[in-house]
């Protein structure tokens, strides 16, 4: 055979690239432009990782994996673990491709992953030698954060509460329903917390909130400071769809006189059956007020921007 050194190049793709937290991650290293015969030249593959540089910090490149010219793979400690979980998955989609896919991408694999492929040429006595190695540029792996409370600036919670029936007498039933909208946050799912802010007589005093009834991200409704054992039954909180909460207080009286809001957090899944808080927010408030003139003591109703 000749021996001429093997003549090609190497490129990384992005095949797959996460938005948030758990979404996928797919690389494709491929060997491009071979001017040698494949019959006596075999090509390997080794991963590396390297964390984005911050300042001038030195950065070291950590082996991935590494798959040995009879295809065999061998771990390095950042991914030895997580390659026995399945969650690291390497493998050679064709003769001049490999593979690379984290099932559920994490904040700590967020960084830069460039692959080298070496050629093995065939010698007359049938053993095999590395002749070269030929380094991809490098992909970087990124997203933003999406939590608020962390800084993030992309992400968006707005609750809007409103009423549909504006005007009703003492002693009926007060309905206010809430509708969610969210941006950059990955599956929300939502609890929501019903409060009321409540005069306390002295105009120099802060008005007193109190919470009134929630319900958390998996349905289950809790009465909160709803301490009216005539009532124990006077206020319902219902989902009405994903987006949608409907709040009712029946039999309303004096004392339930305030400003009602929404108070809905945001929650994304995370591995299992855990959840993670991604944002907050409070709708504008609808007032109850009762008026003194009037024979029947009429409830008005205000909508609040």
């Amino acid at each position: 055979m000749s021996s001429q050194e093997p003549d090609y190049q190497v490129y990384l793709n992005a095949s797959k690239v996460p938005g948030f937290a758990d979404d996928p991650t797919e690389l494709a290293c491929q060997v491009v432009d071979t001017k040698s015969g494949e019959a006596n030249v075999r090509f390997t593959v080794s991963w590396y990782y390297r964390m984005n540089r911050r300042s001038d910090d030195v950065v070291t490149s950590e082996l991935l994996a590494v798959m040995d010219r009879d295809w065999t793979l061998k771990y390095g400690e950042r991914s030895k673990q997580r390659a026995q979980d399945g969650d690291f998955i390497f493998s050679k989609e064709h003769i001049d491709t490999f593979n690379f896919r984290i099932q559920r991408t994490t904040e700590e694999d967020r960084g830069n992953y460039y692959c080298v492929v070496s050629a093995w040429t065939k010698q007359r006595n049938n053993s095999w030698v590395k002749s070269k190695d030929v380094f991809s540029k490098p992909v970087n792996i990124f997203w933003a954060l999406e939590e608020l409370r962390l800084g993030g600036r992309d992400s968006v919670l707005v609750v809007k509460a409103r009423q549909p029936k504006p005007f009703f007498a003492a002693g009926n039933t007060f309905e206010m329903t809430c509708k969610v909208s969210s941006k950059n946050i990955k599956s929300p799912r939502y609890s929501v917390l019903i409060t009321a802010e409540k005069p306390v007589g002295d105009l120099s005093s802060p008005n007193e909130t109190k919470y009134i009834i929630s319900l958390d991200q998996d349905s289950v409704v809790k009465l909160e400071n709803w301490t009216d054992a005539s009532r124990v039954d006077g206020v319902v909180l219902e989902k009405v769809q994903e987006d949608e909460f409907r709040y009712r207080m029946y039999q309303t009286q004096v004392s339930d006189a305030g400003l009602y809001r929404c108070m809905v957090t945001a929650w994304s899944p995370v591995r299992g059956s855990l959840w993670r808080e991604a944002a907050t927010s409070l709708s504008n408030p609808i007032e109850i007020d009762f008026q003194t003139s009037g024979e029947q003591g009429a409830l008005l109703n205000h909508r609040w921007s």
